[in-house]
């Protein structure tokens, strides 16, 4: 796969491999966890003027406290207001903002419109988004065993796209890195010839190209930053 990309206030500007399949999708980091004012907004008018085919994310775009349903809602209700300015669309993925509780879940499709893990096809490639969300209070963890059976046959009926791409919001594999253990996602995406992986959390850019998989780990999109 043949690639280049721009990290930009946390945004990762990606072309795809074939001239004649050629499009450009703008990732975008955390807004949430200690948000600075109005950079989510900055990003999302900086995003516009690369008029991108799509915008993807890696979670933590809503920021609330864990029990307060109420203010949950109206923080969806302001951002989606936001991501609404993009001419294009933006594809949602859950972070442990989002998802903090199992309760949290079906209010997450319900603003959304998407489910928690699902993918499509643009042109040429193939797009998985995860959720691991509740590994956050146990990390590194497997997916749940029903999304795991889903990703597998998912990958198993695209593996012949010329581009795979992973989203997810917390970064296992640098877990499982740090403790030298094994991360069921990482045994998959090489197994089915994924190339590459985009994560968030960490409000920190990083990268890493391990057995023929690359992981980027975004930086902040206005998440705070130590």
């Amino acid at each position: 796969m043949k690639k280049a990309f721009l990290v930009i206030l946390g945004v990762a500007l990606f072309l795809s491999a074939k001239p004649e399949d050629a499009f450009r999708f703008v990732v975008v980091g955390d807004r949430s966890g200690d948000p600075v004012d109005q950079i989510f907004e900055e990003t999302i008018e900086e995003i516009n003027l690369l008029d991108p085919d799509f915008v993807m994310c890696v979670g933590d775009v809503v920021d609330h406290g864990v029990g307060n349903a109420e203010g949950l809602s109206t923080e969806y209700d302001r951002l989606l207001n936001v991501v609404g300015t993009l001419p294009c669309k933006f594809y949602w993925c859950a972070g442990n903002n989002e998802i903090a509780q199992e309760s949290d879940r079906e209010l997450y499709k319900r603003k959304t419109g998407f489910n928690t893990y699902y993918s499509f096809n643009h042109k040429n490639s193939h797009f998985i988004i995860l959720d691991n969300t509740m590994t956050y209070f146990a990390q590194p963890q497997a997916l749940d065993a029903e999304q795991l059976s889903w990703l597998e046959k998912d990958l198993e009926k695209h593996r012949q796209m010329d581009n795979i791409f992973a989203f997810y919001h917390i970064p296992t594999y640098i877990y499982a890195l740090q403790s030298s253990t094994t991360d069921t996602l990482v045994q998959i995406f090489e197994k089915y010839g994924v190339d590459l992986v985009f994560t968030g959390h960490h409000h920190a850019y990083s990268y890493l190209n391990r057995n023929n998989v690359e992981y980027i780990n975004m930086g902040s999109s206005g998440g705070g930053m130590s």
